[in-house]
């Protein structure tokens, strides 16, 4: 197993890695126009590339739920990519949910305030 440094050191190695992925993603989806769908797809890649889980039942490590579910889905049963995937997929419908709840009331909030006379003074 890994020492504590090590550990560390793949976490950063890991994170700086997401952040170049996140970038590159930030990048490609800029030209779209609509924002709503340019935060939304935003939101589910840092989301996935960013949520931790359990390494192993057992122990306190943490790994990045996406290769956790890949890997165990890849070389274990059908059924063991569960255990990190149902909590990535949590998460990623959390953030959805919460991204179409921000631009719902972004929506509403725009509409009253283009609907309100503006004052003639």
């Amino acid at each position: 197993m890994f020492s504590d440094q090590e550990y560390y050191y793949a976490w950063i190695y890991y994170l700086l890695g997401a952040a170049v992925c996140i970038a590159c993603w930030w990048l490609l989806t800029a030209k779209l126009k609509q924002t709503e769908v340019r935060s939304l797809l935003r939101t589910v890649v840092v989301v996935v590339l960013l949520t931790p889980w359990y390494t192993t039942g057992t122990s306190g490590y943490l790994s990045p739920a996406v290769v956790i579910t890949f890997i165990e889905g890849l070389f274990d049963d059908n059924h063991t990519f569960a255990r990190a995937g149902i909590p990535l997929l949590v998460a990623v419908t959390a953030s959805v949910v919460l991204s179409l709840g921000y631009h719902c009331v972004r929506w509403f909030m725009r509409r009253n305030a283009s609907e309100q006379p503006a004052d003639a003074s």
